[in-house]
Parts: C-alpha cells; sequence; structure tokens
C-alpha cells in the first residue's frame, strides 16, 4: 500500500481519478486495498488472465479484473473455448456532485477467428450475412460466456449492441 500511495503526491490524489493496471494478477491485492482506503481511484482495468472476468464495482471503484483475448495463437486445445473470448471495455464519463467522476462500463464482446486470426466483434459479426452457421453458432456461444463472466460478481454490466435474434 505504501508504495503505490507514494507514487503520487498530495494534489496527484485529489486531481487523477482513474488507474490503468496491467498485469493486475500480482498487483490486485495491494491496488484494490489502496482504493478502499484512500477512495481516490474511479476505474482500474487489470488483463493478462486470456480469459473475460468480472467487471465489478468495488465500493466507488469499478474493477475491470480482465479482458479476455483480443489476438493470440490461443485455441480450445488448451481446454477451454473462453481462451479465445475477449471484451473492449467502453467507459462513459461524466462529472458527478462535487468534482467526482461518474463512470458506466459496457463491454463489447469480441471472440479470435482460429485461421485468419481475426478478432470479431461478435454482435456485429452476427448482424451480417456472411458468418457460417457453424461461426454463428460459436459466436452466440461466445456471447453467452463472455457476458455471463463479466456479470460473475452481480454487477449488470451491459453490452454495447445487442445480439441479432435467430
Amino acid at each position: 500500500r505504501a508504495r503505490l500511495g507514494a507514487l503520487l503526491t498530495e494534489d496527484e490524489k485529489k486531481t487523477y481519478s482513474a488507474v490503468i493496471a496491467t498485469r493486475m494478477g500480482y498487483a490486485a491485492t495491494e491496488i484494490l486495498d489502496y482504493v478502499r482506503d484512500h477512495g481516490a481511484i474511479d476505474l482500474i482495468v487489470g488483463h493478462h488472465a486470456h480469459v473475460v472476468q468480472p467487471v465489478h464495482r468495488e465500493g466507488g471503484t469499478w474493477v475491470a479484473y480482465g479482458l479476455g483475448n483480443h489476438l493470440s495463437g490461443m485455441t480450445s486445445s488448451l481446454g477451454t473455448e473462453a481462451v479465445a473470448d475477449g471484451v473492449v471495455l467502453v467507459v462513459t464519463a461524466s462529472r458527478a456532485r462535487g468534482g467526482r467522476w461518474s463512470l458506466t462500463p459496457r463491454v463489447v464482446p469480441t471472440r479470435v477467428e482460429e485461421g485468419p486470426w481475426r478478432v470479431l466483434p461478435v454482435a456485429a459479426t452476427l448482424g451480417r450475412a456472411w458468418p457460417s452457421p457453424a461461426l454463428a453458432a460459436e459466436l452466440r456461444a461466445s456471447w453467452g460466456r463472455t457476458m455471463a463472466a463479466v456479470r460473475a460478481l452481480g454487477d449488470d454490466v451491459a453490452a454495447v449492441g445487442r445480439m441479432p435474434s435467430g
């Protein structure tokens, strides 16, 4: 806690309202403890787990624990289809009373397509005429896994876009 607090001057602690931390796994406890103790940070974005993890409000701080994969050669041969799922985090910020930020996080579920290794936005791809039945089924399953993971800690985080019916 002392190390993180020492990084910011007293004026910076009053000014900065967001921290983005990568490879959050090993530093998560220290960061979250500091946030709870000081309440000065509105958003923490973690990454590196290779699977989508929850987006959750911890006190006054939103924490995106893991954004999943965006482009890698990982495949279901690792034991789970989830290694090809990801999200783009979209956060809308507006000033609240007292000058603090009010944040609304949303996600764009994505899927890495094997072979051409393209990152596909799930809803937008399903809204086009070209997905094969197999790819459409894969994308629908990915959406379900992704949204379940994002909401696993009980927060009703919305997706950007809608799943097409059918």
